[in-house]
């Protein structure tokens, strides 16, 4: 699988679960992924409860979120099922860099 299609997957569970797109609802977001091993970066739009779309193109200059991952295997190995979800922030292989506190909340909204 392949970087591109994590996001398609995600996207996909986004756009088809009622109950994911309700804890975004009247929140829109900005979050950018750099992933260190390839240099590579993306943009996460969220438009509340409504779309996600994903840009390569040109990194936003003041994301509400910003998140460097080691690699794009660690995001992988997440989607898959494969490492526990705590694993690669407990070892600093996935730092959110800003944005901290609005990841926190949509968390706790996603927990209730």
């Amino acid at each position: 699988m392949s970087i591109e299609d994590a996001f398609e997957q995600i996207f996909h569970y986004y756009r088809s679960d009622e109950n994911i797109r309700a804890i975004f609802a009247g929140e829109s977001l900005s979050i950018v992924l750099k992933f260190l091993d390839t240099k590579r970066t993306f943009n996460i739009n969220i438009h509340e409860d409504q779309e996600i779309l994903l840009d390569s193109n040109t990194p936003l200059k003041k994301p509400d979120v910003l998140v460097r991952i080691r690699s794009e295997q660690i995001l992988l190995d997440l989607i898959n099922g494969e490492i526990p979800v705590a694993e690669p922030f407990a070892k600093g292989k996935i730092i959110i860099v800003k944005g901290f506190t609005k990841i926190a909340r949509l968390y706790r909204k996603y927990v209730k």
